[in-house]
């Protein structure tokens, strides 16, 4: 009886984990990333990440080593943040960190050394060297909005702004700049729209 309790505990544990964590990089994924976003009081700084030159990787030398550069950039990131920041996987070739240090200030140096660390030549496991590069867009609370929700869609403008600059570097959220841009490179809905305006 004790053994088996025992096992229907241990996957219990083991379902939330999968719930939360990307299956691929063992990172947190986005839906425990929201929910540390939402749980986090106070001034907050997030840093929205998107390989760029990920798809010529794949289609040159196949999705397995696509993963590989994925597992790769996941332990590159860990080694450049802090291990109290929070770094997840949210789809795809697309990243995300909740700073601990919300000044915008060191948040934008972190965007720094990420592009930094990210932009020396990549080695995949067979000696294939590849180069990729990062665009990354940033935003803070409350500056950029006041939840998770509201947040996350600014640093996500952001992002497509600085991919619409020419990639490989970071841009700030701004409500006018990072609309255009998110309205040109993904389309918006109008709530997320008034959401960011309001910000």
């Amino acid at each position: 009886l004790t053994a088996a309790f025992t096992e229907r505990i241990e996957a219990q544990q083991a379902l939330r984990r999968q719930a939360h964590q990307d299956f691929l990089t063992g990172l947190p994924n986005r839906a425990a990333f929201i929910a540390a976003l939402r749980g986090r009081d106070g001034p907050a700084a997030i840093i929205a990440i998107d390989l760029d030159g990920f798809k010529p990787v794949n289609d040159t030398f196949g999705h397995a080593a696509g993963d590989e550069l994925l597992k790769i950039v996941g332990r590159t990131l860990r080694q450049v943040v802090s291990p109290a920041d929070l770094i997840a996987r949210i789809g795809g070739d697309e990243f995300v960190v909740l700073v601990s240090d919300p000044s915008i200030d060191h948040a934008l140096a972190l965007g720094e050394r990420i592009i930094e660390m990210i932009t020396a030549p990549v080695v995949l496991p067979g000696g294939a060297r590849v180069h990729i590069g990062m665009s990354i867009g940033i935003a803070a609370a409350p500056e950029h909005g006041s939840d998770a929700e509201a947040l996350l869609f600014a640093a996500d403008a952001a992002l497509y702004d600085a991919k619409s600059s020419g990639k490989s570097c970071w841009r700030l959220a701004s409500a006018e700049a990072n609309l255009a841009a998110l309205r040109k490179y993904a389309g918006i809905d109008q709530v997320a729209a008034e959401k960011l305006t309001a910000a």
